[in-house]
Formats: C-alpha cells, sequence, structure tokens
C-alpha cells in the first residue's frame, strides 16, 4: 500500500482466491446486491498515477451495471418499448439525443409523471 495512492485493499479476482473480495463483475463474494468500484479493486499497485484506471474501472462498472438493468428491464415496468433501430435525433442545435429510439406503445399505460406546484 502506498500514502499517496490508496488502492488494492478490495482486490478483483477469481472465486478460487482466497485473497479475492469482488469478482470480475465487479461483486463482493458472499453479499448480494453489493459492489465496488473504485480503486481498491486493483489486484497489484501501479508504478503511477491512478487517475486514469480508476476512471476506466468506474466507466467499465457503470457499463456493467447498465447492461443489467437492461436485460431486466421490461415494457410493463416502464411504459415504453425499445425501438429495434438506434436512432439519433441531431437537430443542429449541438445537441443529440436519442429520443427517437424510444417509441411510445398506446396499449401500455403512460408512466407516473409528478406534477410540479408552481
Amino acid at each position: 500500500m502506498t500514502i499517496y495512492h490508496m488502492s488494492c485493499t478490495a482486490k478483483m479476482g477469481p472465486p478460487t482466491d482466497p485473497m479475492a473480495v469482488v469478482d470480475p463483475q465487479l461483486r463482493v463474494y458472499g453479499v448480494q446486491g453489493l459492489r465496488v468500484i473504485d480503486a481498491s479493486i486493483m489486484p497489484t499497485i501501479t508504478n503511477g498515477n491512478i487517475h486514469a484506471p480508476v476512471v476506466m474501472i468506474a466507466e467499465k462498472g457503470a457499463d456493467m451495471i447498465k447492461e443489467l438493468w437492461l436485460q431486466n428491464e421490461t415494457p410493463e415496468q416502464t411504459g415504453y418499448w425499445r425501438s429495434k433501430r438506434n436512432v439519433t435525433n441531431d437537430d443542429g442545435d449541438g445537441y443529440v439525443s436519442d429520443v427517437d429510439s424510444f417509441k411510445q406503445d398506446d396499449n401500455q399505460p403512460r408512466p407516473f409523471r409528478a406534477r410540479s406546484h408552481s
């Protein structure tokens, strides 16, 4: 361990490694619903600054969680059906959105939206 860049305190590794704390999906062994997504999962201390590796770990962890949510998402839960095509809306104003990649199914209830009190 180093005093400058704390890392490697919750090592990632296979289930056969007695020192491993998290699996390759960043889930803590023996604890359901808990992930560790920071520098502590690094199995060994790096020689340089850890900023870039930590950003990469965070991006990959976020992608893993989003993929899991998308696999478990159903149209009944969201009120929306995902379109088969990946369409982006670019009106030339500098903003690109994926609003067109969703379409409302008229047979499904619309999602609840809270009203603002103004």
